[in-house]
């Protein structure tokens, strides 16, 4: 079985993430780090096409060591063809 609605699937499987997380998560992983939920914070706001808050939460993460929120702000930057910031984020990744 060939799954063709990749996007479908990944949205749904975000916002049963989002709908079984906390209400508070949003402060929680602020306050307390949570790099792998900031990360999927962004991932969210991504999906929406909300990409300054996506931005926002994988900085983040990312700046918690966070490889895979690196990665995903060096292809942001390179879709905004800021080449410098995501040469920047793929060697932090």
């Amino acid at each position: 079985m060939k799954i063709k609605n990749y996007k479908g699937i990944l949205i749904i499987l975000v916002s049963l993430f989002l709908v079984l997380t906390p209400a508070n998560a949003k402060d929680k992983s602020d306050e307390q780090n949570y790099s792998e939920i900031q990360y999927n914070l962004g991932l969210a706001h991504y999906l929406k096409q909300d990409y300054k808050q996506a931005i926002y939460w994988w900085k983040k993460s990312a700046n918690q060591g966070n490889a895979t929120a690196q990665n995903s702000l060096g292809i942001t930057h390179y879709l905004k063809k800021d080449y410098k910031q995501a040469v920047y984020w793929w060697k932090k990744s």
